[in-house]
Formats: structure tokens, C-alpha cells, sequence
């Protein structure tokens, strides 16, 4: 009988402390190179997990504003890499995690991005999307070129006490018969009132 094949399960969220432990005596280990093998040993981790993790736990990981020099070197790696690879991008930037380089160029470098004031056209998109979709960002943002995703969830926020006084749409339209649309209301009642006398109803 042929054994089943199991496939690895991998864990998402928060680290433990025991896993941050795992993972640094790991890289101790085999160096900060071999992250198939660190991935090994800390468990239920991608290689990719453990790298982006101890770049968060290294020495050194600079958390605040960026530097010229940091952004010169960012937009080089777009240049002639694209907008991707953001962990292979960190490696350049000494003291930067993958995520902070993406979230950087995404919100901040990307020439593509409009940072002029919201247009009521774009306005009426982002509500509109917004009531259909809820806090699903990244999705409401492709229906608005030019604008980044934290800049649409930020607008949200600031917009919300707008969102709560727009008045309901309503339920249907009143469809009014062409032929009698210009006369006034009274004579309307009165014409089928008669109309239906005469058809015996």
C-alpha cells in the first residue's frame, strides 16, 4: 500500500519567541545564506519567512526616514530589476527589509503616482468601491490609477464622516407615461379615473 504524501504546512502571522530563538540559532549555524536549510530547522517556515524575519531581528534595521542615498539606490534596482524582488532589494540597502523598500517605492517613489488633491470623479469611484468592496484595498486601488494603496485607505479615513451623510440611493426611479408628463398632476388623476369608469372597472 503506497504511503500518503504529506504535504508541509506553513504557518502565517506572528512569530513565537521560541521561533525567533530557532531561527536565529539556525542562521548561527549555517550562515545567513542557506535559508532552505535554516527553513528546515526552525519548522513550518518558508525560506523566505525566515529570511524577511531575521532581517526584522538583525542589528541594525533602520526604522525611520529615509535618506537620499537610500532612495538613489532604490530607484536603480527598479531600473533595471522592475518592482519586484523587494527581498533581494534589501540586500542593497543595508539596514532596510524587504517590505519597508516595497511599501517605499509604492507610496512614495513610484513616478507614476498622483499626489495632487482627490477629483470628485475619483471620489465617487473610491465611495462607491468602497461600499461595494469594504477594506479590501489593494483591490479598490487598481480601479484608480495613480493612486497608491495606502493613499486610498487613507482617504477613507479621512473621509468617513462624509461616507456616513451621503444620502441612500433610491429604490426605483417613478416612471412617468411620455404623453402625460407635461400635464398637471390633478388632470392626470382625473383622465384615468374617467378612462377607467368608461372601461367598466
Amino acid at each position: 500500500m503506497d504511503q500518503a504524501i504529506r504535504i508541509p504546512v506553513f504557518k502565517q502571522g506572528k512569530w513565537s519567541p521560541e521561533e525567533d530563538q530557532a531561527l536565529k540559532s539556525a542562521v548561527d549555524y549555517y550562515g545567513a545564506q542557506n535559508w532552505k536549510a535554516i527553513a528546515d530547522e526552525v519548522g513550518q517556515r518558508t525560506s523566505q519567512q525566515c529570511f524577511d524575519r531575521y532581517k526584522s531581528l538583525k542589528p541594525g534595521l533602520i526604522k525611520g526616514p529615509w535618506q537620499p542615498y537610500e532612495d538613489v539606490t532604490l530607484r536603480e534596482w527598479v531600473k533595471y530589476e522592475g518592482p519586484t524582488g523587494w527581498s533581494r532589494c534589501s540586500l542593497w540597502i543595508p539596514g532596510r527589509s524587504g517590505k519597508q523598500c516595497r511599501e517605499r517605492w509604492s507610496t512614495m517613489l513610484n513616478p507614476g503616482l498622483i499626489k495632487r488633491n482627490w477629483t470628485r470623479e475619483e471620489e465617487s469611484i473610491l465611495f462607491e468601491m468602497y461600499k461595494k468592496y469594504g477594506k479590501q484595498w489593494s483591490l479598490i486601488a487598481k480601479s484608480l490609477p495613480g493612486r497608491s494603496v495606502d493613499s486610498v485607505r487613507k482617504h477613507i479615513w479621512e473621509n468617513k464622516k462624509k461616507l456616513q451623510n451621503q444620502p441612500p440611493e433610491p429604490d426605483e426611479e417613478l416612471s412617468i407615461d411620455p404623453d402625460v408628463s407635461d400635464l398637471p398632476l390633478k388632470k392626470i388623476f382625473i383622465s384615468k379615473e374617467n378612462a377607467s369608469e368608461k372601461q367598466g372597472f
